[in-house]
């Protein structure tokens, strides 16, 4: 009587692979910016957020807000030193509407360098070639 080796399927482990994959693939949800809805102007250099970071977002009709709540110039004061207080190397980035006046957006700056900030960038989104 001849002996049979035993055979490994494979059929069944790539199911079950398969099976995975597509559960992680569905049940990932892919972060979204937060924030107000802006048009950002466009560049060709950019650089990866750190986690140390705060973001201000300036409208097109040049009010002020922090995430989603609208904030007077005094309350973005009082966050950044606050925040600055935890982290001592804060980065500052602020998103504004291409259409935002130069002035508005230095006296953001501004506020910034009074509270003690050394990194500010402005939020674009990349320029297509």
């Amino acid at each position: 009587m001849k002996i049979r080796r035993p055979e490994l399927t494979l059929a069944p482990l790539i199911d079950c692979v398969f099976l995975l994959l597509l559960f992680f693939a569905l049940a990932t949800t892919l972060a979204k910016e937060q924030g107000m809805p802006i048009e950002k102007p466009m560049a060709k250099a950019g650089i990866p957020l750190s986690k140390e970071y705060f973001i201000i977002t300036i409208t097109k009709d040049e009010e002020v807000f922090l995430g989603r709540e609208k904030a007077t110039l005094d309350r973005v004061r009082g966050e950044i030193i606050k925040e600055l207080a935890l982290y001592p190397k804060l980065s500052v980035i602020i998103t504004s509407d291409k259409a935002v006046s130069c002035g508005r957006l230095v006296e953001i700056l501004d506020l910034c360098k009074e509270c003690g900030i050394k990194d500010l960038s402005l939020a674009t989104i990349p320029k297509l070639k």
